[in-house]
């Protein structure tokens, strides 16, 4: 008898590890994650909640060791339509205290080739480091951005 769990011999995969840390984190108010996720009303979805297999199925296996598991609108819970895997650095992009996004990053490279800008002055309006803004334009970090 298994007492209601499931038996799937994963529980010592990085994805259970990761499928458990999300409902913790979410549902524990002991986790010390809790008042980013489950204190500010981030949920998951029932079918995740009561099942690893369910979650596995709808996610799949992790592409690489560098994915992690991302939700797609930040202020939205776990559930398929929302969760990829992703490379951390997309997933730290995501955070709620990133100060740069694409648009912005956008703006920090027209602005410093047209000159409008010094290096500095970009650095003050946005909040980075001047180490941030060298690294923006001389595509560094944002790469993905044209």
């Amino acid at each position: 008898m298994t007492c209601g769990r499931e038996m799937h011999g994963l529980s010592r995969t990085r994805e259970y590890r990761i499928w458990h840390s999300m409902k913790q984190r979410c549902i524990n108010k002991n986790d010390k994650a809790y008042q980013n996720y489950g204190g500010r009303g981030i949920a998951v979805c029932n079918s995740w909640k009561s099942s690893f297999l369910t979650f596995y199925q709808d996610m799949g296996p992790r592409p690489t060791v560098k994915h992690t598991l991302e939700r797609v609108d930040n202020n939205q819970g776990y559930f398929p339509e929302n969760v990829i895997w992703a490379l951390r650095y997309i997933n730290r992009r995501n955070q709620r205290n990133t100060k740069l996004n694409t648009n912005k990053v956008e703006n920090i490279r027209v602005w410093y080739s047209q000159k409008i800008f010094t290096a500095r002055e970009l650095s003050f309006k946005f909040g980075v480091s001047l180490d941030a803004i060298y690294k923006v334009i001389s595509y560094q970090t944002w790469r993905d951005v044209a």
